[in-house]
């Protein structure tokens, strides 16, 4: 499913964001430097809290948040964000999926994942939109 949140599971599962960025955008400055530069990129994450996939998203749409994440600096900057989720979906399993499609590739090895030993990076960079029965992985 996409955006809106509201419309995603209640459960637990993985998700991703298409982050639309128009203009270089600022990364967090505690781990990275610099810009992220203009394009469409896809984070991958995971959801287990109360509320599931719908309540991690809906944070993540939220306007008003402490940026926390790796990825709150680009959700906070962005032109369009749309999420989509997978219930009972591990977060590295997407990433694998992903990675293994034509046209997505690593955008900043690192980011997102500092608590993964698996993936290169949850921070992907599409070369083209993408639907979500394209970037599912069953």
């Amino acid at each position: 499913m996409s955006y809106p949140p509201a419309r995603l599971p209640q459960t637990a599962g993985a998700y991703v964001l298409v982050i639309s960025l128009l203009r270089p955008t600022p990364l967090p400055p505690t781990r990275f430097d610099g810009l992220l530069g203009k394009g469409i990129y896809a984070y991958i994450g995971s959801a287990y809290g109360p509320g599931g996939i719908r309540a991690r998203c809906l944070r993540h749409f939220s306007h008003n948040k402490v940026r926390h994440w790796h990825v709150d600096w680009l959700t906070a900057n962005c032109e369009s964000l749309n999420a989509f989720g997978w219930p009972d979906v591990k977060e590295c399993e997407l990433v694998r999926h992903l990675l293994s499609l034509r046209d997505i590739s690593v955008a900043i090895t690192g980011f997102g994942n500092s608590d993964c030993q698996l993936c290169p990076s949850h921070l992907l960079r599409l070369e083209k939109p993408f639907h979500k029965k394209e970037l599912s992985p069953h």
